[in-house]
C-alpha cells in the first residue's frame, strides 16, 4: 500500500505450494485494508480484489450505513484527526503499531445522510484527480529510473555480465572521502497533538524519487533543537527505514514550515569541490546506487534495517568532473521539474481534502 492512495497497486499471487506468514487475514473486494505499523504513513486502501493481507493490516468492513455511508469510511480514516489519534494511541518506539481496540475508540462527528453524501461526492472527484496524478508519477518515475540506468550502470559490481568499466577519467571514491565531516545525526521529538510551529521529519519525506515535501510532525518548542533544524539544500538520508526504502535520499526544499531532522536520519555535509548534490542525489537514487545501499543495510526486523556509518563511508561512488556531472544534472532536471509540478499538485489535492473534515468547505 502506498500512502495517502486509496488504490491498491502492487500484490503477489499464490498457488498450493505458497508460503506466506505464520499468520494472515483474509479480505474481500470492497472491503478497507489499514496498515497498523507506522500510522503516521496514512497507508488506508480499498480493496478492489479479494485475498490476503499479514496480520499488521487490519481488515474493516462498515457495519451501520445508516450512520456513516460506507464510501466515506475511508476518507475519514485518511483525515488528520483520525491519523493523530492513531499515532498518539500506537505502542513502540522503533517501530510504532496501534491496537484494534485503540482505533475502536475514535470518536468523530458527522452530519446527517444528506450532507455526507455531498461531501463524499466532492471526495470522490479529489480522488479521481489524485489517482490520474499518480499515474503520471508512476510514468516519469518509470523513465527517471531508466535514465539513472543509463547513467550510471554497473559500475562496481565486477563479476556480473552487467558489469561496465568507469568512463575515461571518472574515479572511484569513498563516500566517506567525499564529506566534510562524519554523517550527523537528528533527533527524533515526540509529537504532540495541538498544532506547533516547530516540527520534526517524518521518515516518508525521503522517497525513491527525492525529498517529499509532506509528512511533518508537530513537536514543542522545547524539543526543537536548533542544531538540527533542517536548511534549505541540507542533503539527507534515511539511516533507518524498510528494506525497500533504506537510504532513500533528498535534497531538502524550503518551505513555511521551520522542521529538524529525526535520528533515523543522517545530514550529509559533502566537498562541493568532489561532488555536487544533486549529482550524488542521481547516483543514490539510481538502480544500481539503491543496491550498494541496500546491500549494506542490517537487521533481523522484518519491517526495519538499518545502514551504520562506517558501511556508508566506503561506500563506492562513481566521481567525474564537476562539468560532467553538471551535464548529468542537466540530463535529469526536466524529469524532475515534472515530477515536482506532479507533486505540488497532488498536495494542493490532498490540502482541500483535509480542509473538508477541517469544516473549512
Amino acid at each position: 500500500m502506498d500512502s495517502e492512495n486509496l488504490r491498491i497497486t502492487r500484490w503477489g499471487t499464490f498457488g498450493n505450494d505458497y508460503v506466506g506468514p505464520a499468520f494472515h487475514r483474509v479480505f474481500r473486494k470492497g472491503q478497507i485494508l489499514y496498515g497498523s505499523r507506522r500510522t503516521y504513513l496514512k497507508k488506508v486502501a480499498l480493496a478492489d480484489f479479494n485475498g490476503i493481507t499479514a496480520n499488521t493490516t487490519f481488515v474493516i468492513e462498515p457495519q451501520n450505513p445508516e450512520l456513516v455511508l460506507p464510501g466515506l469510511l475511508p476518507f475519514i480514516m485518511l483525515s488528520d484527526d483520525f491519523t493523530n489519534h492513531s499515532v498518539l494511541n500506537s505502542k513502540g518506539s522503533t517501530n510504532p503499531y496501534i491496537n484494534w481496540g485503540d482505533i475502536a475508540k475514535y470518536e468523530f462527528p458527522m452530519p446527517p445522510i444528506h450532507r455526507q453524501k455531498e461531501i463524499l461526492s466532492l471526495l470522490e472527484k479529489i480522488e479521481t484527480c489524485n489517482q490520474n496524478i499518480f499515474n503520471c508519477e508512476q510514468t516519469i518515475e518509470a523513465l527517471y529510473k531508466q535514465l539513472l540506468l543509463k547513467m550510471f550502470p554497473n559500475f562496481f559490481e565486477k563479476h556480473s555480465k552487467s558489469h561496465q568499466s568507469l568512463p575515461n577519467g571518472w574515479k572511484q571514491i569513498e563516500l566517506g572521502r567525499l564529506l566534510v565531516s562524519v554523517p550527523e545525526s537528528g533527533y527524533s521529538a515526540n509529537e504532540i497533538s495541538e498544532n506547533s510551529e516547530w516540527h520534526v521529519l517524518n521518515l516518508n519525506c525521503l522517497s525513491k524519487s527525492g525529498f517529499v515535501n509532506n509528512g511533518y510532525k508537530s513537536i514543542a518548542q522545547k524539543d526543537f533543537i536548533a542544531g538540527k533544524e533542517i536548511l534549505d539544500g541540507d542533503f539527507l538520508i534515511s539511516r533507518s527505514n524498510t528494506k525497500d526504502l533504506v537510504g532513500a535520499v533528498g535534497i531538502y526544499s524550503k518551505n513555511d514550515k521551520r522542521a529538524i531532522f529525526p535520528d533515523t536520519m543522517w545530514r550529509l555535509n559533502l566537498r562541493k569541490d568532489l561532488i555536487l548534490s544533486e549529482y550524488l542525489e542521481g547516483y543514490l537514487l539510481s538502480p544500481y546506487g539503491r543496491r550498494q545501499l541496500i546491500r549494506i543495510a542490517a537487521g533481523t526486523s522484518g519491517s526495519m534495517v538499518k545502514i551504520n556509518k562506517q558501511s556508508l563511508k566506503k561506500l563506492p561512488v562513481p566521481t567525474p568532473s564537476l562539468d560532467i556531472q553538471k551535464q548529468i544534472i542537466s540530463a535529469t532536471k526536466s524529469l524532475k521539474s515534472c515530477w515536482r509540478t506532479l507533486l505540488n499538485r497532488k498536495n494542493q489535492f490532498l490540502t482541500l481534502r483535509q480542509s473538508i473534515f477541517n469544516g473549512e468547505i
